[in-house]
């Protein structure tokens, strides 16, 4: 039951960002953040470019500092980030790992 209830399956990329779209002002710089909650996190690797495609036109038209969107894995207790960011090095320094291109991923 609960993994239907976080499936994304038959859901549109659009969809999924928007359902839980936030967005945030911190210091004068404005974040959008999205966290989607699965169980099947191959669902939303699978359609990883188009998140990212999508992201980058959010972050631009809402002229964003720094675009999130957090996927979490409920089985494995974990996320994995994708984001859009004006400072090329800003997340990679802020979580203190390598990312690469858009793609961070933090245990627990």
């Amino acid at each position: 039951m609960f993994k239907e209830r976080t499936s994304i399956e038959g859901q549109s990329v659009e969809e999924i960002f928007n359902k839980d779209y936030k967005c945030f002002e911190i210091e004068g710089q404005t974040i959008g953040v999205v966290q989607v909650f699965t169980m099947d996190i191959e669902q939303v690797f699978a359609r990883k470019e188009k998140f990212l495609e999508y992201m980058k036109i959010t972050h631009d038209n809402k002229n964003h500092f720094l675009t999130l969107l957090l996927i979490t894995d409920i089985l494995k207790k974990g996320s994995y980030l994708l984001y859009q960011c004006n400072l090329l090095n800003f997340v990679s320094m802020v979580f203190g790992v390598d990312n690469q291109q858009g793609i961070v991923s933090r245990k627990k």
